[in-house]
């Protein structure tokens, strides 16, 4: 299988995003990094896990209201910094932020492009840094029907230790794929791959990929995942009710969407998450905020507190994604 989208960088193929992270860790180390890593405060707590598990110190940054300001924090000499590609949409911000510091940056850089996936195929320059990352991150699962399947890109090799695939996760996922594939098998769907997620949120292990993720990974139809992703969420983002707002106000070429995001204007998240599931939605990401004493994060709770982000994927049509409309409109006015 090639990269395109990673040009002339050491490709490392794993299980899942964290698996690349924990490579990414356990390399840093090794290289004599000072074990301190800054994170975006608003990223998901499978994002934490890996430096936590290895012995970094973490610190936290925030990049504002609408996740698009210049990092108010610099690492320093010696440290790590984290950005994320949110929701598949280009960081530009931090991207920005990190070629301002030129090829000579006195901190390694890990680019989590996660969210982002699709780029390992075919990422456009414009949301490309000038001066490569030390590190970015991928992981298939997200945005491809494989059960597992992820990579870490790299300035050079990283030859850390992995475990072997978790066979009963990839059985899980696999299971829950099938499901998916079913007529009618939503609910099963979602039963089997919150079962999967449980056992993998429990593992920040770094593991290779599975021979059957590997295998089903080449038979994907990946060139048309990211326009059809794109497509879905600028027609979703136009059928939206008045209490939600997208997150970012169009969907540019260069996005690869996991997800739309929106923020909820008014009415309790939770609440409005309670109804989608129990429409048998697939479950939309809204992740929590990293535990940080005083007001400094504010801004970053609010965000956390009301953003949600819906499916856009690839195996959706119009017609799935007109639907996915009339259920938010039902949903917010509480008609479920």
């Amino acid at each position: 299988m090639t990269f395109p989208g990673i040009a002339a960088r050491c490709v490392r193929l794993c299980a899942a995003g964290r698996s690349a992270l924990a490579l990414a860790a356990a390399d840093l180390l090794s290289r004599g990094a000072n074990p301190v890593v800054r994170l975006p405060f608003y990223c998901c707590p499978s994002v934490a896990q890996p430096f936590a598990e290895a012995g970094f110190d973490m610190r936290f940054y925030s990049q504002g209201a609408d996740l698009s300001s210049i990092p108010d924090e610099t690492p320093a000499s010696g440290d790590v910094f984290l950005f994320i590609h949110w929701f598949g949409f280009p960081n530009r911000a931090a991207v920005a932020f990190v070629d301002a510091f030129g090829a000579d940056r006195p901190f390694a850089v890990i680019e989590d492009c996660v969210p982002a996936s699709l780029w390992a195929f075919d990422r456009p320059a414009s949301a490309s840094p000038s001066h490569p990352p030390d590190y970015s991150a991928y992981s298939f699962r997200k945005v491809l029907p494989v059960p597992d399947g992820a990579l870490l890109a790299s300035q050079r090799l990283v030859d850390a230790p992995a475990l072997p695939s978790d066979r009963t996760f990839v059985a899980s996922a696999l299971a829950a794929l099938r499901a998916m594939r079913r007529d009618g098998g939503r609910r099963e769907y979602l039963r089997l791959s919150r079962a999967a997620e449980a056992r993998l949120d429990a593992d920040a292990s770094a593991r290779d990929a599975s021979a059957s993720g590997r295998r089903i990974l080449t038979r994907c139809d990946i060139a048309t995942a990211a326009p059809r992703r794109r497509e879905n969420a600028r027609l979703l983002a136009s059928l939206l009710p008045s209490q939600l707002r997208p997150l970012h106000p169009d969907v540019p070429e260069d996005a690869a969407p996991l997800c739309l995001p929106v923020l909820l204007e008014r009415g309790s998240r939770d609440e409005l998450l309670r109804r989608l599931r129990a429409a048998h939605v697939v479950p939309p990401l809204a992740w929590d905020v990293n535990p940080e004493p005083g007001d400094r994060f504010a801004t970053d709770r609010d965000i956390a507190r009301r953003v949600i982000a819906l499916p856009v994927g690839q195996e959706l049509d119009g017609a799935d994604v007109e639907r996915l409309g009339e259920i938010l409109r039902n949903a917010v006015a509480g008609r479920l």
